[in-house]
């Protein structure tokens, strides 16, 4: 889930997110980021900061790329989640 880039000489402009990846992952991790809305974990930390700036829809999208940041990190390292707050630090 990365944002499309429209670039010339000096200017960039990020857009929409790109559409190059399945349309089924990218669906069940926006509903994955709609749930997480409604539970006590770090990344509703993270929805509630964000929200204020990004508004809804934006904010769901940017849960969904911290969701698939967070699984290829524990693929790559082969840890547990750790779902408390606590962790947090």
């Amino acid at each position: 889930m990365v944002p499309r880039l429209d670039s010339s000489e000096d200017k960039q402009r990020l857009g929409r997110i790109t559409k190059q990846e399945s349309s089924y992952l990218r669906t069940a991790l926006v509903e994955a980021a709609q749930e997480t809305t409604r539970t006590k974990s770090r990344l509703n930390v993270f929805f509630r900061k964000r929200i204020v700036r990004s508004g809804y829809q934006k904010t769901v999208v940017a849960i969904a790329r911290e969701i698939i940041q967070y699984a290829y990190y524990i693929l790559r390292v082969q840890t547990p989640y750790r779902k408390s707050i606590d962790a947090l630090a």
